[in-house]
């Protein structure tokens, strides 16, 4: 059994993984946030999001980097979600699923297949349980030839934190508070830190049809790692547009996978 470790901020190793985190998993609202209005009990929705180079998204004859296609589902209270994620030639290149009760995340495994890591997240009886896996063999049937995991942490929480699955809902629930221009404040899971990272949310700025958020590290040491991201909403149906920030796709660059920043364009 591996045992649950805690992450500490008093060496090199531990801020250098606290950059590296927050500029992967931040962006798993990029994968997320857009998702709109539940689906009614029993049926299934599913919409896409095209993820384009920074400053391409607008461009005749821009070709996206990444399609995601997600399909969403509600049963007995529930709503669960699943996405795909393609590159240019069709290949799979990151899958999540997500269990999840009004703006309560209950469970959410994600596996980003270009670095082969798999993040898994529970929430129980106040307790919220991190888990990292390498992925050993992608394609092995058997979950132990599989993964192998590689750190846990718990964590105690009374659920009053956003993952990227349930921050659609919350912009819904603290709308007029965002269009009067209020800074609201929520503690955010960082599946690579295994801890809950504060964040702000404030309206950037707004359009007669759209309104435009930012989301800010409050703390201003995070802030040297994070830039800021800009999320854009329809205002008629508060549904995602447009995000604009680091995603958890990654880029192919001197042969290693960095960091992607991207315009995603959502299809609804």
């Amino acid at each position: 059994m591996t045992a649950i470790k805690k992450v500490t901020w008093n060496s090199k190793f531990e801020i250098n993984k606290y950059s590296l985190g927050l500029n992967f998993i931040l962006a798993l609202m990029a994968v997320q946030v857009f998702w709109g209005i539940p689906a009614l009990a029993g049926t299934s929705t599913t919409w896409t999001a095209e993820y384009f180079s920074m400053g391409e998204s607008g461009k005749v004859g821009a070709k996206p980097q990444y399609i995601q296609t997600t399909e969403e589902k509600e049963s007995e209270g529930f709503i669960e979600w699943n996405s795909v994620l393609k590159d240019q030639t069709q290949t799979i290149v990151m899958t999540e699923t997500v269990k999840m009760k009004g703006l309560q995340v209950i469970e959410q495994t994600l596996e980003q297949l270009q670095i082969g890591e798999m993040y898994k997240l529970k929430f129980e009886s106040g307790s919220l349980y991190f888990e990292t896996y390498k992925i050993k063999n992608a394609t092995a049937k058997d979950i132990q030839e599989k993964y192998k995991l590689e750190e846990s942490t718990k964590i105690t929480s009374d659920g009053n934190f956003l993952m990227g699955p349930s921050t659609h809902l919350f912009f819904k629930t603290e709308w007029e508070r965002l269009m009067k221009g209020e800074s609201i404040k929520k503690e955010f899971g960082i599946f690579e830190l295994q801890k809950l990272v504060s964040f702000g949310f404030k309206k950037e700025s707004e359009t007669d049809e759209n309104l435009i958020i930012a989301m800010e590290p409050s703390n201003f040491f995070v802030s040297m790692f994070v830039k800021k991201i800009l999320i854009t909403l329809d205002k008629k149906t508060k549904k995602m547009l447009r995000y604009s920030g680091r995603t958890p796709a990654r880029i192919q660059l001197n042969g290693k996978w960095e960091p992607f920043d991207s315009e995603i364009m959502y299809k609804f």
